[in-house]
């Protein structure tokens, strides 16, 4: 605002002034004139092209800029005072009428000076409020407290209409040097010093004391020449900046999330300042060609900050916490839309009533949809909608539970949605999932898990996690469970069916063939042997993936009928309702081991009838007891009464065998992992 009020309190008059270089020009009445000299009363001045020069300290020394100056001084004063005259080479003489300057005046290049030093302080302060208190933080900010001071007093003298105070003007080119040192110096020092803080305090000291060193040398003019005591230490400043840049980009090698975010402000840095260094500094140090007009170039420095504030929002700069990215969207579309707002109505040479409905009809239906573009492609494109991140999900989890491996779905499915660059398992009790170290990991627990999913940089280190990746985590942690509980129906469902058609050749078939079996001549009786023996290989393939204890005691219920009845023993069985699933190995040794009980009655007794009893509370108990024993019998006789030990002891069981009244009695109990507690 005060660099309005200058701009706008600056003299003009009734005609404008352009230089080529060479000579000064007057365009007056409609007409083009080349200027020989001014007139101040009866003395003269030379109407030299320096006088409408836009930058004073291009001028090779500062003799020459201080002699610019007190010429402006005395045009400034012969204006005001009405005693100002021009005379053209054609001779003629034409009196200079002085004018009030209005806002609609001011020329483009200083709004664009004045707006583009704003936004670059803002995205400075925007980074500065929320943030830790560093070094690194407080050089950035610093950056953008120069860029200012240099754009906006730029600003005014650049634009000036000929005419200026040479106090002022001598103040202003002061406040731009003040500005453009303070931003060489900082920048230089958040370089040093970010993301890597530099250890070496005395490095830093010897940047920010090139600060009061540098501008002392420049404000009491000890060089004569403007180029070596000003423009040449800018140049080593910016070259100690790029320096800085290799130095971390050296340290950061094994840092890949801090390596990402130096590659931003990398291209940041040179494409803000190589324009400038390149148009401006190096003509004027090494004197091969005219500098370019500073007040365009001044403004390609916002390139740097729009860089910047690229970076801040993707890998969150200085760990700015979530929260202040709101206030960066509040307070930069609030600025957005006021500087559109005073483009337009400086550009349109409307009435005040027009021009605002035109500035609103445009921002409204141009400018707004304009921005949600931008602001899409740079902040939004990343953010997949649902069925994006289901197509990516869910083939990876359908897959993983279809060959069995339902631990990795998750891991899989986040790694196809998300594309880390790391990822791993952690053991840990967080129950949540939950966004760590200001975006850079995503934590995810795996249900019925002691351990955690941690996901490193999405999108191979692109960007952070935001709160949107949160919830698409935790959907798909979701999904999963919704695909195992269909995997796990779908399973059951399927044994549920086989052990009906296991259970209706069992009741049906079976029993039908024991019957035929007892009703069979001798010679009929060994193919109807061997189709029961047929029906219980089938019957017995089904336990593959395990079998409950029910089903197995029917199968093991229609043996021990069958080989009684062989011999004409009575069977008393006594069966167990309880359910467990015995696993394929806990089958075949309780199998083997039953029929080894029956084989050793028969063999070594000569019984009348045998008992089975099979009962489950806390371990599965099988007794087989057969009468018709003749006198005293050892319990480690024969192979089959070791065979029974062993198997027992390999299920982690035991087998008791004893003698007792005229019975023999064999007690097997086994400790089984499926069996459902009451």
């Amino acid at each position: 605002m005060l660099s309005i009020v200058i701009a706008r309190g600056l003299p003009t008059t009734n005609a404008t002034f352009t230089s080529n270089g060479t000579v000064l020009s007057a365009h007056y009445d409609g007409k083009s004139h080349t200027l020989s000299h001014f007139l101040i009363g009866t003395d003269s001045l030379a109407a030299t092209s320096h006088l409408a020069i836009e930058e004073p300290d291009t001028l090779p020394t500062y003799a020459d800029m201080n002699r610019l100056f007190q010429q402006s001084t005395k045009l400034t004063q012969a204006l005001e005072n009405k005693r100002l005259s021009m005379a053209t080479t054609s001779g003629e003489l034409i009196q200079l009428i002085p004018k009030q300057r209005h806002i609609s005046d001011l020329p483009g290049l200083f709004w664009l000076q004045i707006i583009c030093g704003l936004a670059g302080m803002v995205v400075c302060l925007l980074a500065w409020i929320p943030a830790k208190n560093s070094i690194a933080i407080l050089a950035f900010s610093g950056t953008g407290v120069g860029y200012f001071l240099a754009s906006v007093s730029a600003a005014i003298y650049s634009t000036r209409e000929l005419f200026i105070d040479g106090w002022l003007f001598q103040a202003l080119s002061t406040i731009n040097h003040i500005g453009t040192m303070t931003f060489a110096t900082s920048l230089a020092l958040f370089l040093w010093n970010y993301p890597v803080k530099n250890t070496s305090r005395r490095w830093n000291w010897l940047i920010v004391l090139t600060l009061p060193v540098g501008l002392s040398c420049d404000l009491l003019q000890l060089n004569e020449s403007i180029a070596l005591s000003f423009y040449a230490l800018i140049l080593v400043m910016l070259l100690l900046s790029l320096t800085g840049l290799y130095v971390q980009w050296r340290r950061t090698s094994h840092m890949p999330a801090d390596r990402l975010a130096l590659r931003w402000i990398l291209l940041s840095v040179i494409f803000g300042t190589f324009v400038f260094a390149g148009a401006i500094i190096l003509p004027i140090v090494f004197k091969f060609a005219d500098p370019a007009p500073q007040g365009v170039i001044l403004a390609t420095f916002l390139m740097m900050y729009a860089g910047m504030m690229l970076a801040i929002v993707r890998y969150r700069l200085f760990d700015l916490e979530l929260w202040s990215f709101s206030i960066w969207a509040w307070v930069l579309g609030g600025l957005a839309v006021l500087v559109m707002d005073m483009i337009l109505a400086s550009v349109l040479s409307f009435s005040d009533p027009a021009a605002l409905t035109t500035a609103l009809a445009l921002v409204g239906w141009l400018y707004f949809p304009v921005r949600q573009l931008i602001w899409r492609y740079f902040f939004d494109r990343r953010s997949s909608g649902l069925e994006e991140w289901m197509a990516q999900s869910l083939p990876v989890m359908l897959t993983a539970h279809r060959i069995g491996d339902g631990d990795q779905a998750i891991q899989l499915a986040l790694d196809s949605v998300f594309s880390p660059l790391a990822s791993g398992l952690e053991k840990s009790a967080v129950t949540d999932a939950s966004i760590k170290e200001n975006g850079e990991s995503l934590v995810v627990p795996l249900p019925d898990s002691q351990y955690v999913l941690r996901l490193h940089n999405a999108e191979q280190g692109r960007r952070l996690f935001s709160r949107k990746d949160l919830k698409i985590a935790k959907l798909v942690i979701d999904l999963n469970e919704i695909l195992r509980e269909s995997v796990v129906a779908k399973a059951a469902g399927a044994q549920q069916e086989r052990q009906r058609i296991r259970q209706d050749l069992h009741d049906d078939l079976g029993a039908k063939l024991l019957t035929l079996l007892h009703r069979s001549d001798d010679q009929s009786r060994p193919i109807v042997k061997e189709a029961i023996s047929d029906l219980r290989t089938i019957l017995s393939k089904q336990v593959a993936a395990g079998i409950g204890l029910k089903d197995a005691c029917h199968q093991w219920h229609d043996e021990a009928i069958l080989r009684c009845a062989e011999r004409g023993i009575t069977l008393h069985w006594h069966c167990v309702e309880k359910d467990a699933l015995l696993t394929p190995n806990e089958y075949g040794h309780l199998s083997r081991m039953l029929r080894e009980s029956l084989t050793n009655a028969i063999k070594h007794a000569r019984p009348s009838a045998i008992t089975i009893r099979l009962s489950a509370e806390d371990a599965l108990r099988i007794e087989v007891v057969n009468d018709g024993v003749d006198g005293a019998r050892e319990t480690t006789a024969g192979h089959g009464s070791e065979s029974l030990r062993q198997r027992a002891a390999e299920l982690a069981g035991e087998c008791q065998q004893w003698q007792e009244e005229g019975r023999w009695h064999v007690l097997i109990t086994v400790q089984l992992a499926g069996l459902v507690k009451p």
